[in-house]
């Protein structure tokens, strides 16, 4: 029953070759799209025209990562529910990035907290 568990079914070769080419689809047909814009202002911050939506996005995705998900049902489970201290700071945090530094950010032209 062990060796099952750590093998990959035909299945699951078809889910992750099938997400593998969505990926590379969807970058290619982005790419395609765009090509005409050549500029480091164009490649990181979307020649400065970008929306709310995947602005949160990109915040949402850096904050919580897959790792993240995985580790916090692994530290709840190992440790007990102590951990939802840090949870509840999640919003906060959020509402801080989202309404003080990503405004700031933009209004200095910074695209890292690095460059800082």
């Amino acid at each position: 029953m062990i060796e099952q568990i750590n093998k990959f079914h035909y299945a699951d070769y078809i889910v992750f070759v099938a997400l593998l080419m969505m990926s590379a689809v969807i970058g290619i047909s982005i790419g395609w799209m765009d090509r005409k814009k050549n500029s480091t202002q164009d490649y990181l911050l979307g020649g400065g025209d970008l929306k709310v939506f995947p602005i949160g996005i990109s915040i949402m995705g850096s904050f919580i990562s897959a790792i993240a998900i995985l580790g916090v049902s692994s530290e709840m489970y190992l440790y007990g529910t102590l951990y939802w201290t840090v949870l509840f700071s999640y919003p906060i945090t959020l509402a801080v990035a989202g309404f003080v530094f990503a405004p700031l950010f933009h209004r200095l032209r910074i695209t890292s907290a690095y460059e800082v």
